[in-house]
């Protein structure tokens, strides 16, 4: 389950451990939480300690690094081993999310002049991935409409809101009536009398 998306920013002046560094983690989880890391990480894990006072080394967990021309022992590829394995579980999430949403199947590059769009898109992909991962885990019953998002061509309902139309908003007429109408509400507003008690409020 996707519990948390940091704020999306551009490749050239980002990668994955500044992003770590900068997203402010330690608001995001508890004293007590770990952070499962890989191994292109715990360079970046001194700078982040610096950052954030209310964490340690013990919040973060990596692969165990070889040394050079040592191998490592029993324990350590064990633990490397049993740890690679969490890890292909969160590497299978964005093996998930590619292949359910054809926007982040990182075939093609998002080009956008909002980040705050790809994020908001990104968040949205996530929740729906989660809704349906816990459905299936607890085994509810799911009527058909609750899967239309996993249909090619799906579009969420635009709202039931009228559209004006032009007649109603482009004509002078109405934009000096509108303009007319709201003056007098302001005067009217501005000319009020406050009493001692509403002075007191």
């Amino acid at each position: 389950m996707v519990v948390f998306v940091s704020k999306s920013e551009s490749c050239k002046k980002h990668n994955d451990g500044t992003m770590l560094v900068d997203m402010g983690v330690a608001k995001r989880i508890h004293e007590v939480d770990c952070i499962g890391l890989d191994g292109g990480y715990p360079q970046h894990i001194p700078k982040l300690l610096e950052k954030e006072d209310t964490l340690d080394i013990r919040n973060f967990c990596f692969p165990i690094r070889k040394h050079n021309g040592q191998p490592l022992d029993e324990d350590e590829a064990t633990f490397n081993t049993m740890f690679g394995g969490f890890r292909s579980m969160v590497e299978n999430t964005f093996g998930d999310l590619g292949s359910t949403f054809a926007k982040f199947n990182h075939k093609d590059a998002i080009r956008t002049t909002d980040k705050r769009e790809v994020n908001m898109m990104l968040r949205l992909c996530f929740l729906l991935l989660n809704v349906r991962n816990m459905s299936n885990n607890l085994s509810l019953d799911t009527l058909p409409h609750h899967m239309e998002w996993i249909e090619d061509g799906f579009d969420y309902p635009t709202t039931n809101k009228p559209v004006l139309q032009n007649s109603e908003v482009e004509t002078v007429q109405n934009r000096l009536q509108n303009g007319s109408e709201l003056q007098e509400l302001q005067n009217a507003f501005l000319g009020m009398d406050m009493s001692e008690d509403d002075e007191e409020l």
